[in-house]
């Protein structure tokens, strides 16, 4: 009898749980950079791209810094499309900037079918002194089920440019947590 329970559970596991997210970063290292500026400017930082490795639509509930630290200001993110994506960073007075809110799309956000790619572009407000973030965290939706994909990538954000400028560092990489999808 215990082992037809034992083999019961086992089956609905297989055959009835949670299907594994299919959202993930392009970059599975993790990396790190420094940006200086000047108190007050906003940062829209084109920093990593995801790809929905199913055939399953995903849509982007929330993208966030983790573990951010120090007097800068979170402003929220877009996700670019192809043709659009690409790796930058752009100074300007608002989040997000005349380029990213051209072809940047608002969250919620789907992609659909498989092999879609999306760049992040996340917004920040300088403030004076040293802000830092460990990590990006997308939380999404797919077939009804909740996950959140992890990016190993983090930023220091230091104001004002001229005092660190060229003393900017990237964070460390043994602070950055590994890539990774969890479900919620």
């Amino acid at each position: 009898m215990i082992l037809v329970a034992a083999a019961v559970a086992s089956g609905l596991t297989a055959c009835g749980g949670r299907p594994p997210g299919t959202l993930h970063s392009d970059v599975n290292d993790a990396w790190a950079f420094g940006i200086p500026a000047n108190d007050g400017q906003v940062l829209t930082l084109a920093t990593t791209a995801v790809r929905n490795s199913g055939n399953r639509s995903v849509t982007i509930e929330s993208i966030r810094p983790l573990r951010m630290t120090g007097p800068a200001r979170y402003l929220g993110a877009v996700v670019l499309t192809q043709p659009h994506i690409g790796f930058g960073e752009d100074l300007a007075e608002r989040f997000p900037s005349a380029t990213f809110a051209r072809y940047g799309h608002r969250l919620p956000f789907t992609m659909r079918g498989k092999d879609a790619v999306g760049a992040l572009a996340l917004g920040f407000r300088y403030r004076l002194g040293v802000s830092l973030f460990r990590g990006i965290a997308v939380d999404y939706r797919e077939s009804g089920h909740r996950y959140t994909a992890t990016i190993a990538m983090g930023a220091r954000l230091c104001a004002p440019a001229k005092k660190w400028d060229n003393r900017c560092g990237g964070v460390p990489f043994d602070s950055i947590p590994p890539a990774k999808v969890t479900s919620r």
